[in-house]
């Protein structure tokens, strides 16, 4: 079976998930309108409220490579058109995420365009976007782990079983598509740290739907921005710190050799001393004396005594 090595977000979508504002319910948000939390997370696109379903039609795709198991093409309320998957993660998603397999339901489609059995890659186009079995155009997107509980159609949010599910939009957010070209890239910092911002924040579109990159500008004020900002004085500290070390490492070293040369320097001088001494017509004790105090001296110049 194809293995799921990254994934993509669900569809185009408007909103910070993490910081709000947020068309629709996130994670094991309670639900208000009865017991329980959701179980999974609404994807939206709005227009500014001027239009709660301007999102219908839009494309919907794979979070990651995997299988079909079911489809549903109904329209009863509730789920409405669904598709529930099966994913196999490699092994290095699987330690990112912790899930050797798992399932992803999306509801609410307007129209399917997968059966069962049918295996997609990420981002392939499986759906439109709509609102069959409720009220606003949206996608709703649970995913679970496979080793605790098997693919279903029950809604567990009043259940000890949301206990397996994960949070898709998070799971998503830290594994997209690009992470490790990102890493490789061999383009400056900035545009590197402008990818990074793009899948922290959600691409950006123009009028027309098209991509558009941050502006410098934008990147700034971003969070993402103001933390790479933030990371660069660390790193500049850290670069500054090393060089005062290398620089204090060089005075000392240079010190070391200094002091040698003296000591050096001072033993020749004795022994230069000691040998006129002996030489000369200076009765012997008083000489000897005289060693005695030059060889004092250059014992505390090498012990650093005073």
């Amino acid at each position: 079976m194809i293995k799921a090595d990254y994934f993509v977000h669900p569809m185009r979508f408007t909103g910070d998930y993490f910081k709000g504002p947020w068309s629709g319910y996130r994670f094991k948000e309670p639900l208000g309108y009865a017991p329980g939390v959701h179980t999974g997370v609404d994807y939206n696109r709005d227009a500014g409220g001027q239009d709660g379903n301007v999102d219908k039609g839009d494309a919907a795709f794979a979070v990651a490579d995997g299988e079909v198991i079911l489809v549903i093409d109904k329209t009863d309320i509730g789920f409405g058109k669904t598709i529930i998957m099966r994913h196999e993660a490699t092994e290095r998603l699987r330690r990112r995420i912790g899930m050797a397999s798992f399932y992803t339901r999306m509801m609410h489609f307007d129209t399917t365009f997968v059966k069962a059995g049918n295996v997609v890659k990420a981002g392939e186009r499986i759906a439109t976007v709509g609102n069959t079995g409720t009220q606003y155009v949206h996608i709703h997107l649970d995913m679970w782990d496979a080793s605790k509980m098997g693919w279903h159609l029950i809604y567990h949010s009043n259940s000890p079983l949301i206990q397996y599910y994960v949070d898709p939009f998070k799971v998503i957010q830290s594994n997209l598509k690009g992470d490790e070209d990102m890493i490789e890239d061999k383009d400056n910092q900035f545009r590197r740290w402008q990818k990074l911002a793009r899948q922290i924040r959600g691409q950006r579109f123009d009028e027309k739907g098209s991509p558009r990159p941050f502006s410098r500008d934008e990147f700034k004020r971003s969070a993402v921005g103001q933390t790479w900002l933030r990371a660069m004085e660390i790193l500049s500290d850290s670069e500054e710190a090393d060089l005062n070390e290398q620089r204090a490492a060089l005075g000392w070293k240079a010190e070391r050799d200094n002091w040698r040369d003296q000591i050096l320097s001072n033993k020749k001088r004795a022994d230069e001393a000691e040998a006129k001494l002996k030489e000369s017509v200076v009765p012997e004790a008083i000489a000897e004396r005289i060693v005695e105090r030059v060889s004092a001296d250059v014992s505390k110049l090498i012990t650093g005594k005073k």
